[in-house]
């Protein structure tokens, strides 16, 4: 999963780097790693407190 954080140039669901790269990293993995990785990510934002973003 890519980490990197290059901008954001608007409110929509696609205008942030960071958004596109999370899913150019999902190219290229099994069905089960993609799984696994949306599992992660879910996980961490159902978790997250108030100021974690």
């Amino acid at each position: 999963m890519v980490e990197a954080r290059d901008g954001t140039w608007g409110t929509g669901p696609f205008d942030s780097d960071l958004a596109a790269d999370f899913v150019d990293g999902l190219e290229g993995l099994a069905p089960q790693q993609v799984i696994n990785v949306l599992e992660q990510a879910f996980q961490r934002v159902a978790n997250a407190v108030s100021g974690d973003y």
